[in-house]
């Protein structure tokens, strides 16, 4: 009957990752600890050394809100009784949304993760017909602080990634869900905001109203 010679499993591992050893990241050691997402996570968006900056600068819209309240400022285009803007003539304050609202700078990284319930792009069923309806996520620094209403507006980029003068919105995109990503000690490291394609106003330069993406 054949024999085998018994070899010591921890032979099979890497000699940093062997688990008999302490972890380069075990934060319970003395030695480097784990990785720093939040700070790996700007190196990502804005550079650091030789890396390259991954993110690309876009437009936060955020609800002008009552201090106390929290309520929405509507727009004096809405309507007192129907509490509806104006839908024939588009409002150059609102832009139709009803609210009014400020925008600020922030960078993110964008992906397209697929449709609504998967990350496989799939062709879904809607009222208009057969449509591909796909979710793009924004990736944002920890400190944009997203909340629900909150927009974010594509602006027109040049081939090297800079914002072209003078600053043209193209799309508007409506989060449908944003997710705080809070990891060690429940420390927010980044957000993302998952938006559908369905729901993106793209605007039209040339009356300054919406087309919605057909």
């Amino acid at each position: 009957m054949p024999t085998y010679e018994h070899k010591d499993l921890m032979s099979l591992y890497p000699t940093d990752a062997r688990p008999d050893r302490p972890s380069s990241l075990d934060v319970s050691t003395n030695m480097q600890g784990e990785i720093d997402i939040r700070s790996e996570f700007m190196k990502t968006l804005f550079g650091h050394g030789a890396e390259t900056p991954k993110g690309m600068p876009v437009l936060v819209r955020r609800l002008r809100r009552n201090a106390t309240t929290l309520a929405r400022t509507r727009c004096e285009c809405v309507d007192e009784f129907t509490l509806e803007p104006d839908l024939d003539t588009v409002c150059p304050f609102c832009l139709g949304e009803g609210f009014k609202w400020d925008e600020e700078w922030h960078t993110c990284y964008k992906t397209i993760a697929g449709s609504e319930t998967s990350l496989a792009r799939r062709e879904t069923y809607d009222k208009a017909g057969t449509i591909l309806n796909e979710t793009y996520r924004f990736y944002f620094f920890y400190d944009v602080d997203l909340l629900e209403g909150d927009r974010i507006v594509e602006v027109r980029l040049d081939v090297e990634g800079k914002v072209l003068e003078p600053t043209t919105r193209i799309i508007v995109w409506k989060p449908n869900t944003i997710e705080n990503k809070r990891l060690d000690n429940g420390r927010t490291e980044y957000f993302i905001a998952s938006c559908q394609n369905r729901n993106a106003i793209y605007i039209d330069k040339d009356i300054l109203g919406y087309v919605e993406n057909p």
